[in-house]
């Protein structure tokens, strides 16, 4: 073998080697970005499984939130629909009670305190008294002089007189003063009316303090 052939065998085996490590140096750069990639590529699914956690019981807080808000305005709906129906109930039985007939000489004493209180309330003065059309023969001029003494025994100095026209009311009286400028009204359904608030309060604090186990879940008590 020449010198020359010698030289080239070295040569082709020179860069056969460089190619050599050359391919091996591509191959561990290539297995270390392979693993370096695989390594962020279970970083980033850590990081977005813990995203998909943390937003899955963000969601599932706001959710128990939004139930207990929903059972907490369900409970008062309840609790407020319960009060109307007894003060409904009430106030059917309180109508009821009041228009039971009552013999003559009751009657025309509660006609009789209804427009004395209701004079005292206008403070006194020229009071024209309003009736229903049956109540007109009962609430007779003898029944306001005696009213009318009544009122003066408080200090309230009243003029008391039958106006002319009836009110469609079921009973009691409406008291006017000054041409009708004043007025109170001391009927029957006016009182029921006055009534109502007071009667919203109690009903509402009886509910409310548990004492009508009978009428609401412990449970939607709870809740309100």
């Amino acid at each position: 073998m020449t010198t020359t052939q010698e030289g080239l065998q070295a040569l082709a085996q020179r860069i056969l080697d460089d190619a050599r490590r050359q391919g091996e140096t591509i191959i561990e750069e290539g297995e270390a970005h392979a693993d370096l990639t695989i390594t962020q590529a279970r970083e980033e699914i850590e990081t977005t499984r813990a995203q998909i956690l943390a937003d899955a019981e963000e969601r599932a807080a706001s959710l128990r939130r939004q139930a207990a808000s929903s059972a907490r305005v369900e409970a008062k709906r309840v609790l407020l629909a319960k009060r109307e129906e007894l003060i409904n109930r009430t106030f059917e039985r309180a109508w009821q009670q009041l228009l039971q007939p009552r013999p003559p000489e009751q009657y025309a004493a509660v006609l009789r305190r209804l427009t004395v209180e209701g004079a005292a309330r206008l403070g006194g003065g020229m009071l024209e008294i309003r009736v229903n059309s049956a109540d007109r023969s009962v609430l007779s001029p003898e029944t306001l002089r005696t009213a009318e003494d009544e009122l003066r025994q408080s200090g309230i100095k009243a003029n008391l007189y039958l106006a002319e026209q009836t009110e469609a009311i079921a009973g009691g009286v409406i008291i006017a003063k000054d041409g009708g400028r004043m007025v109170f009204d001391n009927s029957f359904e006016g009182r029921l009316e006055r009534m109502k608030d007071r009667l919203r309060l109690e009903v509402w604090q009886m509910l409310s303090a548990g004492q009508a186990a009978d009428v609401i879940s412990p449970e939607i008590r709870r809740a309100a």
